[in-house]
């Protein structure tokens, strides 16, 4: 299950770069989990058709592809400290994915109590995929 994108930030930089990484910090698993495609991003609009390729030719390459079993087109959006500046992206993306027509199922994971995200989530989703960060009884509700 590929995922083309996740706003998850686990460390002090908001956007991948090149070269030499931050030294790692003792003790901390994800001390350098960078999102992709990086906040500044996310947030500049000039920046969607060079996503839009990307998108396009990752998944029009594994389209048919049976190693695939699903795409997660976006890891936890909106995640990291971004809010609601990553919609217009997820939007796209789905788009985008759509656009393609992969044999494979698409999802996006809803992840908090977010109604916005989520419509646009299970929107686009062919499966519904969720991350719970509670316990038993607030999963059931």
């Amino acid at each position: 299950m590929p995922a083309l994108f996740d706003d998850c930030v686990f460390g002090l930089e908001h956007d991948a770069k090149v070269g030499k990484q931050p030294e790692p910090l003792a003790g901390w698993y994800a001390w350098a989990w960078s999102p992709s495609p990086g906040h500044s991003l996310v947030v500049d609009s000039t920046t969607y058709p060079r996503i839009e390729k990307y998108v396009k030719a990752v998944m029009s390459r594994f389209k048919n592809d049976s190693r695939i079993f699903i795409w997660d087109l976006y890891n936890e959006p909106t995640n990291g400290g971004l809010g609601t500046a990553t919609l217009p992206l997820l939007t796209n993306v789905i788009k985008w994915a759509r656009q393609v027509s992969p044999v494979q199922p698409l999802t996006v994971g809803i992840w908090n109590g977010n109604k916005r995200l989520n419509d646009i989530a299970l929107t686009g989703s062919d499966v519904v995929s969720f991350h719970n960060y509670s316990n038993k009884e607030n999963l059931e509700k």
